[in-house]
Formats: structure tokens, sequence, C-alpha cells
């Protein structure tokens, strides 16, 4: 049995997991409602608080400028004066610049550890003598491999913790990092989980509302099948990865334009955590597992022939292609226990090379488009 406050400490790939999503039922959001209930207690690097405002601030750079190449790709297309006439002006607007959209999502970041009371740990915990000798002994985090052995921060972060919370203090740390899991040690008083989420299944397990939220899920099972497969027919959340890298750095495969749902069939999903579970209510996150079909389509630009008095491509065909995929993604409900009715939470099913099983291409005279 758990004794609270449990202290928990994450680190920052965990962050990065969640897209730092700090909305309301995200499993961040959660935490803040698990330290005001006085089960968790938040521990964190300083080491970890910047690399995640790093990794945030990148983050919203890298979508201003996905905006402003929207932005540019929709000009090309048409006039402001008629995308504004027709209620797409929305496509146009790029709110600040670069430098002040990343300050602002640090200052967002900044408001969740002060929401969360995290205790921050400092360097003053470290001792780099006893890392560098990790270094050249290549104990873990640190592995004969040159790629691993750059792991400086992770030797740091669990010096911390081990020096925080000895051998005795149980402490909880989140994290998917074998390595850096590995050089916080395997004591008796460390508690490792990958996710949140199996943190807070884990917490939950104690509480009377788990067995009936799990027996609800199993008894509504067809259900929320059914429910899962026709969101994602009407909305068509679903994102094709068509390129891919492979170890050297070559790209192969096709950058589409469009990609439709063609068809999905043999779904079926397991309970991987609940994330919630109140009075009346529990949020729960299920792992699904489905085939999925979708036609998508690219411009050959590659076997168009160039114009050289108009400076462009002619004659350029549409080619479709069907990419047939093992998925697997995750889809988070709200479920209430007294009426057995739920909610899903919004969610985009991610196909790429890892669930691809084929793909080929299917002659279709009406996508030929001439330019």
């Amino acid at each position: 049995m758990l004794k609270y406050p449990l202290a928990v400490t994450i680190d920052t790939n965990v962050f990065d997991a969640a897209k730092y999503d700090f909305s309301e039922n995200s499993t961040l959001h959660l935490l803040e409602n698990y330290v005001k209930s006085g089960k968790v207690k938040v521990v964190l690097s300083n080491i970890v608080i910047r690399e995640a405002k790093t990794h945030i601030a990148k983050q919203a750079k890298k979508v201003y400028g996905i905006a402003r190449k929207l932005r540019a790709e929709v000009l090309k297309e048409s006039t402001e004066y008629l995308i504004n006439y027709i209620g797409l002006n929305r496509l146009l607007e790029l709110a600040g610049d670069k430098k002040a959209l990343a300050d602002k999502s640090c200052e967002l970041f900044d408001r969740f550890i002060n929401d969360i009371d995290a205790e921050i740990l400092g360097t003053d915990l470290i001792d780099l003598d006893s890392i560098i000798d990790d270094y050249f002994e290549i104990r873990p985090p640190f592995e004969a491999g040159e790629k691993k052995r750059k792991e400086f921060p992770d030797a740091f972060i669990a010096y911390q913790i081990r020096k925080r919370f000895g051998e005795n203090e149980i402490v909880a740390i989140i994290s998917n990092d074998d390595g850096f899991k590995k050089a916080c040690q395997q004591t008796t008083n460390h508690m490792f989980f990958n996710s949140l989420g199996e943190l807070y299944d884990t917490i939950n397990k104690e509480e009377t509302a788990y067995k009936e939220t799990i027996s609800i899920i199993n008894e509504l099972q067809c259900h929320i099948n059914s429910k899962v497969l026709e969101h994602i027919r009407f909305n068509e959340n679903i994102d094709v990865r068509g390129l891919s890298c492979d170890k050297h750095g070559i790209v192969s495969g096709f950058d589409y334009d469009e990609f439709y749902l063609h068809s999905i069939s043999d779904v079926s999903f397991k309970i991987h955590s609940v994330d919630k579970a109140s009075d009346k209510t529990s949020i729960v996150t299920l792992l699904f597992k489905g085939n999925i079909s979708v036609d998508c389509y690219y411009e050959d630009y590659d076997n168009a022939p160039w114009d050289s008095e108009t400076k462009d491509y002619i004659f350029v065909d549409t080619i479709k292609i069907r990419e047939e995929h093992i998925a697997r993604f995750g889809c988070r409900i709200m479920l209430d226990r007294i009426t057995k009715v739920f909610e899903i939470f919004p969610f985009t099913v991610i196909l790429g090379g890892d669930s691809r099983s084929d793909r080929y291409q299917i002659e279709d005279s009406s996508v030929i488009s001439y330019e």
C-alpha cells in the first residue's frame, strides 16, 4: 500500500511525450489534482526544468514556422480579399514574433511548475567527481557507444535523485529511458513508471471505484469500439507519415498532399490506465489496435514536363497510393459510472513506417491535374 504524499520525479521525455499539454483532463493537468489531494509531492531536477523549457520553446517556434509556411501557401492560391470574405482570415494571422511565442510558452511551463508546487533540486547535490568516475568506468547511464556516453544530463539528474532520497525515502521515478532508470539504480526505495498514466493507475487501484470502472469498461466494450470507429470515420482524425528516413539519413516514400480514410476494421482495445476515479466519473486511457486503409495523393512533379516559356510544370499527374496499416493508437474517455455514458477525448491516429504493412499505387484517371 502506498504512503501519501508519494514523492514523484519526472524525466524530460515524459513532458515531451505529453506534448506539453496542460489542458483540463490532460495527464499533466491531472498531476495538479493529485498534488492538491495530498497524494503526490512533485520533486524535479533543475536540469529537467531547463531541458523542458528549451523543448517547449522549440515547439512554439516550430509551430510558428508551420503557420508562416501555411500562410504563404494560402496566398499563392488565392487573394487576401477572397480569403477574408469566405471567413478563412485566421489562416493569414500571425500572432507576434517567434521569440515572443517561445517566451510565452515558457511562461506557461513556469505556471505549471508553480501550480504543482514542485520542489526543485539544485546542482549543489551533484558530485562531479563521482559522475566523471562513472563516465570512465562506463557505468549507467554511460555505455560503450559514443551516443550514450554523451548522456551527462541523465547522470546529473540521477545523482540528484539518489542524493535527495537516499536509500530509505520512497520516490516514484517517471521515465521511459532505460539508461536513465539504470542510472537511478534499482533500489527498494525507487519505484519506476514509464508514464504518468501508469502512476495514476497504481494510485487508483487502491480506490473502490477502480474495480467498478474496469467492470463497466468491459461491459461497454462493443459499444466503445463502435463509438471510436464512428469517431474516426466522422472526424478523419488520421495523420499519414508517407516519408521515412533510415539510419543513414536516406529519405524514401512519398510526401502526400492529401489522404482519406478508405476502411477500418478488426478494432479492439485493452485498458492501459485509470487516470482518475472520482465519486461519479473516471478518466481512462485505452490502447487500440486495428486495420486501417487510407488513400493518399501526391503530385508527381518528378515525372512532369517543364515548360521553359511559362517557367512551370505542365501535365502534372496526381498519384493515388493506398496504404495498409496495422495501427496502434491511444484514446482517452471520460466515463460516467452512474449512467454508463462516456465522452471521447480528441485524439489523432498516426500512421507511419512502424505500422505500415503494405503500400501500392492505384490507377485512377480522375486524379490527373493540369498545372
